[in-house]
């Protein structure tokens, strides 16, 4: 199971959040990523599956640059942070299909909630799946 965190390199609230993830999830392999290439290339790996993303865009550019990565996050699981409730960034933010949205001026803790969450259904799905094909 691993968690990759794109977040700008300076921001207080992307800081507060990743030491908020590193003590509720210890155990979990969080990989940060402050360029969209370093992204990029992680997701070019082999990430399907068992894997989640924290994106937090700082503006709208970034943004932009993470919506033309679509293909590569189809599926994964991503919490998306947007950087504002203009309607371009939220109309841009549901077309990544986050399974949770946040904005920038909202509360971490939320994230690190729904991260949580995430992270022991994942856990746990491969049981499920198994289970499920001995009866098919």
């Amino acid at each position: 199971m691993c968690v990759l965190y794109y977040r700008p390199t300076e921001n207080t609230v992307a800081e507060r959040l990743q030491f908020i993830i590193e003590s509720e999830l210890p155990d979990q392999l969080l990989e940060v990523f402050h360029s969209i290439e370093g992204l990029t290339e992680r997701l070019s790996q082999s990430v399907r599956g068992n894997c989640a993303a924290i994106i937090m865009a700082e503006d709208i550019i970034a943004l932009k640059k993470l919506f033309a990565l679509r293909s590569l996050l189809r599926d994964i699981r991503i919490i998306l942070i947007l950087p504002d409730r203009s309607k371009e960034a939220v109309s841009m933010g549901y077309k990544l299909h986050p399974r949770f949205l946040s904005y920038s001026d909202g509360e971490v803790w939320e994230v690190a909630v729904v991260l949580k969450k995430m992270v022991t259904l994942m856990e746990r799905s491969p049981d499920i799946r198994n289970n499920n094909r001995k009866f098919n």
